[in-house]
């Protein structure tokens, strides 16, 4: 409907019942409830097989040993998966093909797709996408998620492969997948940049035993490039070369015939055949009328009498019947000729352009008329397209999503690529539409799909999760809608739902927060009681970190369920030692405790023979774990052995000093497991080794509570003469956990950081030492997701035990709105406390209310029983999200009151927000983006030219706290200001800024200052962090310019200042060497170099970056066996599989000390989730570049694997090191694979005119205009 006040467009299509709307000047999505059924998504129906049928021939001869082969082939029980039909053209492939389909045999059920290069929207894989999910759909019986975005399209069709294989082989049937024209697909090329059907036909579950795939196409061209090699399409596939039909020859005869009769008649025959053969088929009746200015009937007349030879008729329209005559139509038509239909076509384009696309635009030019210019590799008339908000809107109203926006900007990226890069400009043009179209769907928050869900809308529910672009909010937001589906008693589809959060992250989701995604997807699979997927999800995680957290949760489970044997292989079959120790240990506590004692004593062996071979640990979380699971099978003095056994080992990497640590800490863990059964005198010993010592003085007499008491006395003097922290706290929560609570309150209160004071406050707390508790929470500032929890939990605590008031006041003094008082809140609501439920969800005293706060207070007023305030209140908060949070709790409150019409209207306003809220945040954020990296290039006055009053335009909210998505805005602005040199605009937007964001806006001011050459004034910002581990870094930042400038005293005072809890002080002191024999001084750096390797390394587990550093110390000074080693123990500490940033460090540091070879090696061999190795390449690429070596890095950056931050990545690294004549090529890949604003340096090198895309008066408001 338009949006202006011009035409005003109605139209009614089908048999109509029910509601029916019509109106005028609708702004946004409009969602129409009418009755019980309303909004409820219905089952897809495939309108694909009347496509299928009119390929298929009337009658199919000769063809019954192919049939036969072919249903052989589908109910066959053969190695294969994979079958290829080729063929010539004019052999009949596509018609026996057909008539298969239409006829499949008894048990078989084909799910078909055949590419028609003449036809646009049938030629190409998002084509593929959107036939196949609506096949699948309905086989499956459910409807086509209807906001699927790009980036989760392919993966739901994958998943649903999965699953219509499994419903097909649990009916004893096949599911077989036809695809048709291999060779006409309009994404298929033999390089890098593919991005065909064949490779998404690589990625379906091929393993599933109901699952075949038959393929066809001809001879030639080959598979595309992103087909791997090691799939069976290129190494096990049964090949079928078909042979030509003699009926088929006959059609091509007459069809030939018919085709040169067209042209030598002229007039309105030549004009069809001239305009269906330029616009690449697909115009309708009306389309050629109004082209040729021809009577409709004169014309159904020319195209009736070629109908069924030369022409056929799909989905309403016309296009050539057959490839080959569409070839010949263009030999007999020419060139110039067909240029002139061109020209017929774009001027009609023009005309509905400019009126804005309105309703009734041709499907022609939605579809087919952008094809046929990516096509003819018209640039700018595809660029002009693939950028006009317009056009976005109407393709937004014809699909329901943006999907198709997006593949038109992806394909017109793709053809500046495939024209060697050029123009610049315009690729940079698409990229920043892509950038923020993908940005709005940010805002979707997790309630809202889970609302939908307790509302009994599944399929809602799912399409609206799948929609969310961030990978960890839609994982989160799946489970959500699984758990509500299973609390309606829909047990089945919540398991369907969460296996397709699993299809969500599995798939080249190459993301370092994946294994994190997966083990939330396992405990809750574990919380459901599937044991088996819980397993077999877990057996494929391969990050040590979360397997120390997953391992034991999936072991004592098995075990507590009875299955000793799997429990068993689980555990054995973790690859690191210590896990496996951990997993063998808790399998042997669940199964004790189920009174297999004889299994479970085998299951402690198998731990002991583990332990038994001394393996370098990484984790002291982890041998902290294999302690308390020691002592809790009553084994306490075998985890005592087992700790001080690793103490006096060492770590592979660590010092005596770091094993006292990991001792105490282990111990501090079976203190706390015997404190916990009342065993006090065996517990406080362990983390009071003094203590020992007195009371074994004073057994000699008598052991008297007051000579024990003088024993803990001397021994906590003496314990607090340490400066290390955490063994200190340590010591502290065992004195708590053992009735030491004087003792161990004086101790509490020394601790500074108040991070480290809320924990000691909530174990008080739980202890039933309330008033010492809030004695310790005094003072406390929380400033991190930590004592956020830590500080819910006490004031919970505190509410349990009656001390309303107490738990009240806690929470406001603690000043954590978000994280505390809105949860805070509603136990006290729960506990009956209504009004001071009500008082603590006020805003402070004089305090705005910001939108987070107004939802928790929606909230709480459900809670106390008043939905009419909560729904008014929920309507009037000015954040998107945060509206939507607050409205879908009300929503969930009408339901579960019997109001479901009431509720679903109110999701309906929920939902009606987004597309007009999301695009400001999103050009706020994409602004500050690209004038952090116009800055970073150097071009700080087109970076202030964007930025100018910024900070005005953000969302103000007062306070500390925003919603999220407000503060990753808040964060981009400060990022860019800093970049930038704004210093002063950074500083003010910290007074207004939480601790933890203020921390890093100020770690990045003082970076900044140190790289600008301002050390005095970033010296003077050090005090102001909170942190001291920021104080590290910026400490480390400033040291590296006074190295630089030969400072090297005033760099050591920065290295030496350095805090206990990180490494950074040694790298400081490995970068002072390398400066030092740079300058020359080569007797004060050997001096340096032994004082490096003799310093113990602070923390347990010493950061691959140490031993990096260190290596180019040794390196600087010919210790090249110090190097080798160094290096080994850096690719042994197990950091490099999931940090991006050290591993491209590692790369530099072995280019840079001569390493080139070893270096190509680890990046060659990457594994873990980094996507094949993108950050390790780059740095690769880019450190060969600056070495001199340009060739080198070219052809590595050349042989990278199609992933898109592998190339994007290696690419950009590329382009920044070549000339700025041979960059275009691979900025333009890094553009296209990538994120464009990393890549914009590399862009920017290549062509500087682009610059003047970005600074366009025009471009920003266009952004906003959707």
């Amino acid at each position: 409907m338009s949006g202006g006040t011009g035409d005003v467009e109605n139209s009614v299509s089908g048999g109509q019942q029910g509601i029916v709307v019509q109106g005028r000047d609708f702004h946004g999505p409009v969602t129409i409830y009418g009755g019980a059924s309303a909004g409820r998504p219905q089952p897809a129906r495939s309108a694909y097989w009347e496509h299928v049928r009119n390929i298929a021939p009337d009658q199919l001869r000769d063809r019954d040993d192919e049939l036969a082969e072919l249903a052989d082939f589908c109910r066959g029980a053969g190695d294969h998966a994979f079958t290829w039909w080729r063929a010539g053209p004019w052999a009949g492939k596509s018609a026996l093909l057909a008539w298969f389909a239409l006829h499949p045999p008894e048990g078989v059920r084909v799910v078909p797709f055949f590419i028609t290069a003449r036809l646009a929207a049938q030629n190409d894989r998002s084509a593929f996408v959107h036939v196949v999910l609506e096949q699948l759909s309905e086989l499956i019986g459910e409807p086509v998620p209807p906001q699927l975005t790009e980036a989760t399209r392919e993966a739901h069709l994958l998943r649903l492969f999965g699953r219509a294989a499994q419903e097909c082989g649990e009916r004893g049937e096949r599911l077989v997948l036809l695809v048709d024209g291999l060779d006409e697909d309009r994404g298929a090329t033999d390089g890098p940049d593919a991005h065909s059907v064949a490779g998404l036909v690589a990625q379906v579950p091929h393993d599933h035993d109901a699952l075949r795939v038959v393929v066809a196409g001809r001879p030639h061209p080959p598979l595309p490039g992103d087909v791997p090699e090691s799939h069976p399409l290129n190494r096990a596939c049964t090949v079928r070369e078909l042979a030509p039909s003699s009926w088929a020859g006959t059609v091509r005869y007459a069809a030939e015939r018919e085709l040169r009769r067209l042209f030598h008649a002229g007039g309105d025959h030549l004009d069809a055949l001239g305009l269906l053969t330029a616009a690449g088929g697909g115009l309708s009746l009306d389309d050629l009328a109004h082209l040729t200015r021809a009577a409709p009937y004169r014309l159904q007349d020319v195209l009736r009498t070629a109908s069924g030879r030369t022409f056929e008729i799909r989905e309403g329209a016309y296009l050539l019947a057959h490839q080959e005559l569409h070839l010949q139509a263009r030999r007999l038509i020419g060139e110039a000729v067909l240029a002139e239909y061109r020209e017929r076509l774009h001027a009609w384009a023009a005309e509905y352009q400019e009126r804005g696309w309105p309703a009734r635009t041709p499907p022609y030019l939605l579809h087919g008329y952008f094809a046929m210019l990516r096509e003819h590799a018209d640039i700018p008339r595809v660029v002009a397209l693939a950028t006009d908000p317009s056009r976005h809107e109407r393709l937004y109203g014809d699909t329901g999503g943006d999907v198709a926006t997006l593949a038109e900007i992806r394909a017109g990226e793709e053809a500046i690529v495939e024209a060697g890069g050029h123009p610049l400009p315009d690729l940079l043009r698409l990229a920043v539409q892509r950038h923020v179209l993908r940005l709005r769907n940010d805002a979707v928050p997790r309630e809202l799909p889970v609302a939908w869900a307790t509302l009994g809308y599944a399929d809602r529910a799912e399409a609206l999760a799948l929609s969310i672009p961030g990978l960890g909010q839609r994982v989160r937001a799946l489970v959500g809608v699984g758990e509500a589906l299973r609390r309606r008693g829909d047990g089945e589809r919540a398991v369907a739902v969460l296996r397709n959060a699993e299809a969500a992250v599995r798939p080249k989701d190459h993301s370092l927060d994946e294994p994190w995604h997966l083990k939330t997807l396992v405990t809750t699979w574990l919380a459901w009681g599937e044991l088996e997927r819980a397993t077999a999800l877990a057996a494929a995680i391969s990050s040590p970190a979360v397997l120390e957290s997953v391992v034991p949760l999936v072991t004592t489970a098995l075990a507590e369920h009875g299955w000793y044997d799997r429990a068993e292989a689980f555990a054995e079959g973790t690859e690191n030692l210590y896990v496996r120790v951990l997993g063998l240990l808790t399998a042997a506590a669940a199964t004790a405790k189920g009174g297999e004692q004889q299994r479970a004593d085998a299951f402690f062996r198998k731990a002991e023979e583990a332990v038994s071979q001394r393996a370098p640990y990484r984790s002291v979380g982890l041998l902290r774990r294999i302690a308390g699971a020691y002592a809790e099978l009553g084994a306490h003095e075998r985890g005592v052995a087992f700790a001080e056994g690793l103490a006096g080992m060492g770590t592979a990497d660590s010092p005596s000093a770091a094993g006292r640590r990991i001792t105490h800490a282990a111990h501090t863990e079976i203190a706390l497991v015997l404190a916990g059964r009342g065993d006090a005198e065996r517990a406080l010993p362990l983390v009071l080794p003094e203590l020992r010592t007195g009371i074994a003085r004073a057994s000699g007499t008598r052991s008297t509570p007051s000579v024990t008491t003088h024993a803990l006395a001397v021994a906590m003097d003496r314990a607090a003469v340490t400066d290390d922290i955490r063994m200190q706290y340590d010591t502290c929560r065992v004195l708590i956990a053992t009735g030491r609570h004087a003792e161990a309150e004086a101790m509490a209160h020394a601790f500074p950081h108040g991070s480290d004071r809320a924990p000691l406050a909530l174990a008080f707390a739980r202890a039933g030492e309330s008033d010492r508790a809030l004695r310790i929470a005094e003072g406390i500032d929380t400033g991190h997701a930590g004592s956020h929890a830590v500080t819910r939990a006490f004031c919970r605590t505190l509410i349990k035990q009656g001390r309303y008031e107490d738990a009240a006041r806690a929470a406001r003094h603690l000043t954590v709105r978000r994280e505390v008082l809105g949860p805070v809140s509603l136990a006290l609501a729960a506990a009956g406390q209504h009004a001071q439920a009500l008082d603590l969800a006020e805003p402070a005293h004089g305090a705005a209310p910001e939108p987070v706060d107004l939802a928790w207070k929606c909230r709480v007023l459900l809670a106390v029983g008043q939905p009419g305030p909560a729904k008014t209140l929920a309507a009037t908060i000015r954040d998107w999200t945060w509206r939507a949070v607050g409205l879908a709790a009300v929503a969930r409150d009408l339901a579960a009151g019997g109001r479901a019409d009431e509720a679903e209207a109110v999701l309906a306003q929920a939902e009606s927000g987004y597309r007009d809220a999301a695009p400001l945040l999103s050009e706020l954020r994409a602004r500050a983006a690209v004038a952090t990296a116009l800055a970073g290039a150097g071009h700080d006055d087109r970076a202030l030219t964007l930025l100018d009053g910024i900070e005005q335009r953000l969302p103000l909210f007062p306070g500390p706290l925003r919603s999220p998505r407000i503060t990753v805005q808040h964060d981009a602005v400060a990022r860019a200001l800093t970049a930038a040199g704004q210093f002063e605009r950074v500083l003010a937007m910290a007074t207004v800024a939480s601790e933890a964001s203020a921390d890093v806006w100020l770690v990045n001011v003082i970076r900044e200052l140190a790289d600008t050459g301002q050390p005095r004034l970033a010296r003077a910002l050090l005090p102001g962090l909170a942190k001291e581990q920021n104080r590290d870094r910026s400490r480390s930042d400033l040291a590296k310019l006074h190295v630089a400038r030969g400072e090297f005293e005033l760099a050591l005072s920065l290295a030496r200042a350095s805090s206990t809890t990180t490494d950074l002080g040694l790298e400081m002191l490995a970068e002072i060497v390398e400066g030092l024999v740079r300058d020359g001084r080569r007797e004060q750096a050997e001096e340096l170099y032994r004082e490096l390797l003799a310093t113990p390394a602070p923390t347990p587990s010493p950061s691959c970056d140490t031993f990096t550093a260190i290596a180019r110390a040794a390196y600087a000074l010919g210790d090249h066996e110090t190097v080798t080693a160094m290096f080994d123990r850096a690719e042994r500490s197990g950091q490099l599989d999931y940090d991006a940033r050290k591993s491209a460090r590692f790369t530099r540091a072995l280019v840079a000390t001569g390493h080139t070879d070893r270096a190509e090696t680890f990046v060659r061999g990457r594994t873990g989730p980094l996507d094949d190795g993108g950050s390790s390449l780059s740095g690769l690429v880019e450190a060969l570049a600056e070495s001199g070596d340009v060739s080198r890095a070219e052809a590595l950056a050349r042989s990278a694997p199609s992933s898109s931050l592998t190339t994007a990545t290696a690419c950009a690294a590329l382009a920044l090191a070549l000339p700025r004549d041979r960059a275009t090529k691979p900025a333009a890949l890094a553009v296209h694979h990538g994120d464009w604003i990393k890549a914009l340096p590399a862009l920017l090198h290549a062509d500087p005119t682009a610059l003047d895309i970005l600074t366009a008066p025009d471009l920003w408001p266009r952004l906003t205009s959707y």
